[in-house]
């Protein structure tokens, strides 16, 4: 849960988050990286870093559940996950919806 990750600053963790909003730029070398926002089980704020080297082989998909593989870090005494890789999590569909 993103309200334990200070107890793990410098330790590879995975976390489960729900998928909120990406920001997409270059870097100065003109590679693309992304910042990720997502929220846990709790609806608390996990913030993503994705690098040029886990976004190509890890990317966002957009909307659903992710499991995120990350350093935690902290900056200033901001909390953020740098990601090593990730995988979007499959949704079970609802046998109560009907076509």
């Amino acid at each position: 849960m993103a309200k334990d990750l200070p107890d793990y600053i410098g330790q590879t963790v995975r976390v489960v988050g729900n998928y909120v909003c990406e920001k997409r730029l270059l870097t100065k070398q003109k590679q693309p990286m992304s910042f990720g926002t997502f929220h846990d089980a709790n609806f608390d704020f996990l913030d993503t870093v994705h690098f040029t080297d886990s976004l190509s082989h890890s990317p966002l998909l957009g909307a659903g559940t992710y499991l995120i593989e990350a350093k935690v870090s902290s900056d200033y005494g901001h909390i953020s996950l740098i990601v090593a890789r990730m995988a979007k999590l499959p949704i079970r569909p609802d046998p109560r919806m009907t076509e």
